[in-house]
């Protein structure tokens, strides 16, 4: 039930960013404790929780690696991690940063997001225990993602915008580490093993450097 559970989120959250996620495969190897996937390539949309008129032309993860313990799931997080992360963005034709459209997007978006999690915990693909055994996989959903932790390293990111009157735009940016993790109030690292009003996520960006 538990793989279940974290191959349903990882395909739901990361399958929003990365193209070619195999449930079946997922599902699988999460069971094993670790998912290993190389050269994984970006959807076009990745960059659109950045309400930005921006899309990507080209992009891939060079290694995809996550890691869960069974044994402490309640106790300990879940590890996503990918590395050699190298995107290409380009101006979204015809976009505006506040255009109704992108707002609407943005919210059509997030309601998804949110009726997929509750299909997850209510449903009875993964529990057959009835409304008790659905409420518990519901609260180790919510777990999970309080407390999963998210690592990035070697990220480049290159804007080009080449189209219009204006000259040739490119520059690039790019970052050794980017962290996420859950914190207490004190800023702590922390696991969240109770539900809270609040979830606390720190994150720390590790030599950024331009181009």
């Amino acid at each position: 039930m538990l793989e279940g559970v974290v191959s349903s989120l990882l395909n739901q959250y990361l399958g929003a960013f990365l193209e070619g996620l195999d449930k079946d495969q997922f599902k699988i190897s999460v069971w094993g404790g670790s998912v290993n996937l190389k050269d994984v390539k970006v959807k076009s949309g990745a960059l659109d929780m950045l309400h930005l008129p921006l899309t990507v032309k080209y992009g891939y993860v060079q290694k995809l690696h996550l890691s869960a313990d069974w044994r402490h799931l309640g106790s300990k997080p879940v590890i996503v991690e990918l590395s050699g992360v190298y995107m290409v963005a380009v101006p979204s034709k015809g976009a505006s940063i506040d255009s109704r459209a992108e707002m609407q997007a943005a919210l059509e978006s997030k309601l998804a997001k949110l009726q997929g999690l509750e299909d997850l915990r209510f449903s009875d693909e993964d529990a057959d225990g009835g409304p008790a055994a659905n409420s518990f996989m519901g609260r180790m959903a919510t777990r999970i993602l309080d407390n999963v932790q998210v690592v990035l390293k070697d990220i480049h990111v290159r804007y080009e915008d080449f189209e219009g009157p204006h000259a040739p735009t490119s520059f690039g940016v790019g970052l050794e580490e980017l962290r996420a993790e859950t914190t207490d109030e004190r800023w702590q690292p922390t696991f969240s093993s109770e539900a809270t009003l609040k979830t606390f996520k720190m994150i720390n960006l590790k030599n950024c450097s331009s181009t």
